[in-house]
C-alpha cells in the first residue's frame, strides 16, 4: 500500500489525530512498524506535534533511534508540546530508569555495567533522508540494555539542553525531585548561573529543593563537577554563596537540610538510628561549606539552622535512643551469659585433668588446642562486647553522639558478640569431638545444630551491622575520595 501511495503515511486516520508511524510508536509492540514507516515518510510533512510525540514516546518506551535522528535535525522538538500536551524534555526527566542514578544494579551487575563498551550513535547527514539503521536493543542482556539506554540518553542531553533555557525550569525541578544527577550535570556544564537562578513558589533554589528532598547527589553534581578551579577556592566560594541564599521565609540551605518535611525521603533508611545519623551527616556536610554567619543566621521564625535541626529531630532522636538502649540491653545479657560459660569452660575441660601433673588429659591433641583458643577468643570478645554495650547504655545521647560515637560502639559490640557466639559454638563442637572420640554419627548432627545460633544471629543482626558500618565509615571514605579525586584531576 505504501509503495502505491506514499501519502498514506501522512493522512490522519478517521478516528485518530496522529499519522500511522506515530500511532505505531505509541503501541507497546509497535517499534518495528514505526522504524519501517518513519524512513518512508517525507520529513517536511511531519508536524511539530507529531515529531514531539515521537520523541516523547521514544523516551517513555526507551526507544531512542528515531528520537535521536529527529533531535539532530530539529532540536526545537525537545521543548515542543506533543499531542498529549507533554514536553519531550520533561518526559525524559520523569523517566528515572533512563539515568544511572535511577537504576538499581547489584554489585555483580555494576561490575558488568562498567565493563561494557557502547559505541556512540553516529551523527546523521543532513542531506540523508534514508535513516536506515539497525534495531537498538538487539541484545538480550539486561545490563547491556541498561548501559545502552544510559549511553543514548547521555548523547541526547547536550543536544536537547542547547535548544532554549527558558523552558527548563519545570523539567529541572522535576529532575531535582527525581534525583537525576546526570541531567543536572549536563545543564551545569552549559550554564552554571542559570541553575542558580531557578526558584519555585516558595522562593527555594534548585539546590534547596534537592536538599529538602534529600537528593544530595544533585548538590554534589554542582559541588564536585568534573574539572578543577585554582586550588578549589573559586568552587568553594561559589558553594558557600549557594548555601547562604535564602528563600521567601528567610531559610538558607542549612535551614532546609535541618528541616523534615513530607518531601524529605528518609523512610527507606532502616531504623531511627541510621536515619538520625544520615540526617546529621548531611547537615554537618552542608555546614562545612557555609560561611560562619550563615551557620548562625536567623530565619523568619527567629531560629538558627541548628535550632531548626534540634526542633525537627526531637522525636527521631528519642526513637533512636530507645532503639539503641533496647538492643544494648538484650545484647548485654547475652554477652554476660557467654562470659560466664566460657570462664567456667576454661577450668572444666573435657576429659578432666591428670591426677599427677594436673594438666588436661587431652592436652596433646590438636582439637583440644582448638578448644582452648576458641574459648579464650569467645571470653575476650564477649567481655569486650559487654563493655561496649554498657558504654552505649551510659551515653549522654546528645545529637552529635549519633554521628560517630554511638554507631562505632554498636558496631564493635555487635561484631565482638557475633565473634563470641561463633567461637562458643566451636568450643562446644570441640568438646563433643573429644568426649565422643570422633564418632561422626553423633558428632555431625550436633555440629549442624550448633550452627543454628550463629545462622540466626547472622540472619537477624548482621544486616544491621553491615548497614551501620557502611553508614559510619563507607560513605565518609567515599566522599573524601571523591573530593580528593576532583581536586587532583
Amino acid at each position: 500500500m505504501v509503495a502505491k501511495n506514499d501519502k498514506l503515511l501522512t493522512i490522519l486516520p478517521y478516528d485518530k489525530k496522529e499519522p500511522l508511524f506515530v500511532e505505531a510508536e505509541r503501541q507497546e509492540k509497535g517499534a518495528k512498524m514505526a522504524r519501517y514507516l518513519y524512513p518512508l515518510t517525507a520529513k517536511d510533512t511531519i508536524r511539530v506535534t507529531d515529531g514531539a510525540q515521537l520523541n516523547s514516546l521514544g523516551f517513555r518506551h526507551q526507544r531512542f533511534d528515531i528520537a535521536w535522528k529527529l533531535i539532530q535535525r530539529y532540536p526545537q522538538l525537545a521543548v515542543s508540546k506533543d499531542n498529549d500536551g507533554d514536553i519531550p524534555l520533561v518526559t525524559l526527566a520523569s523517566n528515572r530508569l533512563a539515568f544511572l542514578s535511577g537504576s538499581r544494579l547489584n554489585l555483580w551487575e555494576k561490575m558488568i555495567y562498567y565493563g561494557i563498551w557502547i559505541t556512540p550513535l553516529p551523527l546523521i547527514n543532513e542531506s540523508d533522508h534514508s535513516d536506515k539503521g539497525s534495531l537498538i536493543f538487539s541484545e538480550n542482556n539486561r545490563v547491556y540494555e541498561i548501559k545502552l539506554m544510559h549511553k543514548r540518553v547521555s548523547q541526547f542531553l547536550p543536544l536537547m539542553c542547547n535548544t532554549t533555557k527558558d523552558t527548563h525550569v519545570i523539567e529541572l525541578l522535576k529532575a531535582a525531585l527525581t534525583r537525576h544527577v546526570e541531567y543536572i550535570t549536563h545543564l551545569s556544564e552549559i550554564d552554571e548561573s542559570f541553575l542558580s537562578s531557578i526558584k519555585n513558589e516558595k522562593g527555594q533554589s534548585l539546590f534547596q529543593i534537592a536538599a529538602e528532598s534529600r537528593h544530595f547527589q544533585v548538590i554534589h553534581a554542582d559541588l564536585f563537577p568534573q574539572g578543577q578551579d585554582t586550588y578549589g577556592q573559586v568552587r568553594s566560594d561559589r558553594m558557600r554563596d549557594i548555601v547562604g541564599r535564602r528563600d521567601s521565609y528567610g531559610n538558607n540551605m542549612l535551614h532546609t537540610v535541618a528541616s523534615v518535611t513530607p518531601l524529605s525521603k528518609i523512610d527507606h533508611i532502616r531504623g531511627a538510628v541510621l536515619q538520625m545519623q544520615n540526617e546529621l551527616r548531611w547537615f554537618k556536610e552542608m555546614e562545612s561549606h557555609a560561611y560562619p554567619k550563615d551557620r548562625e543566621y536567623l530565619n523568619d521564625d527567629n531560629m538558627t539552622p541548628r535550632e531548626v535541626f534540634t526542633d525537627n529531630h526531637k522525636e527521631m532522636g528519642k526513637e533512636a535512643e530507645r532503639s539503641m538502649k533496647e538492643t544494648s540491653t538484650s545484647c548485654t545479657v547475652v554477652g554476660a551469659l557467654i562470659v560466664t560459660i566460657m570462664f567456667a569452660a576454661a577450668f572444666t575441660v573435657p576429659g578432666g585433668n591428670d591426677e599427677k601433673t594436673g594438666l588436661p588429659k587431652f592436652i596433646t591433641k590438636k582439637v583440644f588446642r582448638a578448644f582452648i583458643v576458641s574459648d579464650a577468643i569467645s571470653l575476650f570478645s564477649s567481655t569486650t562486647s559487654v563493655i561496649m554495650f554498657l558504654g552505649i547504655l551510659t551515653s549522654r545521647y546528645s545529637e552529635d553522639d549519633f554521628l560517630k560515637s554511638l554507631p562505632t560502639k554498636m558496631i564493635i559490640g555487635l561484631f565482638t558478640l557475633f565473634l563470641s557466639i561463633t567461637n562458643m559454638m566451636i568450643v562446644f563442637s570441640c568438646a563433643l569431638y573429644i568426649m565422643l572420640d570422633g564418632k561422626l554419627s553423633v558428632l555431625i548432627p550436633n555440629i549442624l545444630l550448633a550452627s543454628v545460633p550463629v545462622t540466626s544471629f547472622i540472619w537477624m543482626q548482621f544486616p544491621l551491622l553491615v548497614e551501620l558500618f557502611n553508614s559510619t565509615f563507607g560513605r565518609a571514605y567515599l566522599l573524601c575520595f571523591k573530593k580528593l579525586y576532583v581536586l587532583r584531576s
